[in-house]
């Protein structure tokens, strides 16, 4: 029985909130701007998301209008193709932008 109490404890524990920050505020604190910067992460990730399943569906319908043993690649796989060639692009140009702030800012 006394094993349930700590249990018991965890479960009454108050839920938290997110913050109330103004992210259109010019003078915030480090904290404040990096919370910021998630919202606006998570914001942007869900609308490429969204939008990457609407285009993926709209190229593979394309797709189905063509033979698949033609021997070329079709909308959607040269889509795919592009975006992750995209994506190295990406991370070697972050990695590079990086070395600048090598040792903090």
């Amino acid at each position: 029985m006394i094993a349930l109490i700590p249990l018991l404890m965890m479960a009454a524990q108050p839920v938290v909130d997110e913050p109330q920050i103004d992210c259109t505020s010019d003078s915030l604190p480090q904290q404040h701007m990096n919370f910021c910067a998630a919202q606006d992460f998570h914001s942007a990730d869900a609308a490429l998301n969204t939008q990457w399943k609407i285009t993926a569906d709209i190229l593979k319908s394309r797709d189905a209008d063509y033979p698949p043993d033609d021997g070329r690649p079709g909308y959607f796989a040269s889509l795919l193709k592009a975006q992750r060639a995209w994506l190295d692009y990406r991370d070697a140009q972050c990695q590079s932008a990086g070395f600048l702030y090598r040792g903090g800012s």
